[in-house]
């Protein structure tokens, strides 16, 4: 099944047991039947889509130029428009009663009933994670920080800090840790119980773009075309899954133990011996 419709890429999805929503540089989002790929409505916005958010009763768009709408998805109405930030907004989390919305420059948490602000975090981020359970937004800050904020209060309860200042990619938690992926490829751990005892897990070669965790397992995604899974109460690595082609492994070790396989094959057909692999 292919669905089409938009007219640039396409830089979002969202999607559940019955609908597939997707945001595009058309500067437009749209919904899909998710059995039959019958396109079900189309929602323009004024720039590029950077983001997407929908619950049972409302869709929510953030675009690039800080702008975010909301439309109710039972009339296709639009409800509320927020212009939250100048800069592009990067994640939307929503309740019943309210939205957050994380720009690259800030952070604020809307009133839907009245679409007014209750709490504004002026502070910049690269990465976050709502923790509904515990009522925390996590916030990647610069220096390698992660701040913790109360959301109900609107005030930063404590920080995590990694081993060095280098900028965090992306953030993810649980009822136990807290993880981040930085820029060089390091993946730092903090336990929640522990009073934030940290580990770093070094095995990537490049920026850490993805992760996830469902509380034994870790699983990493870099740009160094690897996907690595690792132990999470160990901090040990399981497997590696290789990615890309040959030439984007060209560097990698593996490479590097069949290139000196066949150098020694050849020293040993060269002096007339045996060599067994």
């Amino acid at each position: 099944m292919v669905l089409e419709g938009h007219e640039d890429a396409v830089t979002c999805v969202r999607f559940d047991e019955a609908t597939v929503v997707t945001g595009s540089a058309d500067r437009s989002a749209r919904t899909w039947d998710l059995m039959t790929g019958v396109q079900t409505g189309v929602y323009r916005t004024t720039a590029p889509v950077t983001t997407l958010r929908h619950t049972d009763t409302a869709l929510f768009v953030g675009s690039a130029n800080g702008l975010v709408k909301q439309w109710s998805s039972k009339t296709g109405e639009c409800v509320h428009i927020l212009a939250h930030a100048h800069a592009p907004v990067q994640g939307l989390w929503a309740t019943d009663s309210e939205l957050y919305v994380v720009a690259q420059d800030s952070a604020r948490i809307y009133d839907l009933r009245t679409g007014t602000a209750r709490v504004e975090i002026g502070e910049p981020s690269s990465a976050y994670f709502v923790d509904a359970t515990r009522n925390e937004l996590f916030l990647a800050g610069a220096g390698g920080q992660v701040a913790v904020w109360d959301m109900v209060h609107g005030r930063k309860k404590r920080v995590l800090r990694t081993e060095g200042a280098v900028a965090l990619t992306t953030l993810a938690c649980d009822a136990a840790r807290v993880v981040a992926g930085d820029e060089t490829g390091n993946v730092t751990v903090w336990e929640r119980e522990r009073d934030g005892a940290r580990r770093t897990l070094s095995d990537h070669r490049g920026r850490v773009n993805a992760l996830q965790m469902d509380g034994r397992k870790l699983v990493t995604a870099s740009a160094d075309n690897t996907i690595k899974v690792w132990d999470i109460s160990t901090g040990q690595r399981q497997y590696t899954l290789l990615g890309g082609t040959l030439q984007h492994r060209a560097n990698g070790p593996f490479v590097v133990v069949v290139v000196l396989l066949v150098v020694a094959w050849r020293k040993a057909r060269k002096h007339n011996t045996g060599l067994c692999v």
